[in-house]
């Protein structure tokens, strides 16, 4: 398993997740967590269903990871007449794994439905206190 480790951590990284949450999830030291991702230690196949599924992403996305890809700024046009007049006119194309942009979509759905009971939550103090 080449580059799992690294693979979790690039992909805990952008969903905004903890080593120390993970580790405590995992029931494992944070220590212990971070050489895994370091790849300084293995990952037992049983820990890395575990991770997969805190990381809420396919065993298979970890696996194939690939941070050109998910990252890729393609530029597909420049235009040379604003360039000239030093001001940059650049449009990218990013390629998202479709797991990725799966995950991220069931990312900001939770996120939204957490904000709307936020909101909810303000809006009856608010009008409590009149």
């Amino acid at each position: 398993m080449a580059r799992i480790g690294k693979n979790i951590q690039k992909i805990r990284q952008i969903k905004n997740i903890s080593q120390s949450y993970m580790a405590a999830k995992l029931d494992i030291s944070q220590g212990t967590y971070s050489k895994m991702e370091n790849e300084e230690l293995g990952i037992r196949d049983e820990l890395f269903e575990q991770i997969a599924e805190l990381l809420e992403v396919d065993k298979k996305v970890i696996e194939r990871f690939d941070e050109s890809i998910i990252l890729n700024n393609n530029i597909e046009n420049v235009n040379d007449q604003a360039q000239a007049g030093g001001i940059y006119t650049t449009t990218y194309n990013y390629n998202i794994d479709p797991e990725v942009e799966e995950g991220y979509k069931k990312q900001i759905k939770l996120l939204e439905e957490q904000n709307a009971i936020l909101q909810k939550q303000l809006d009856e103090m608010k009008k409590n206190d009149k």
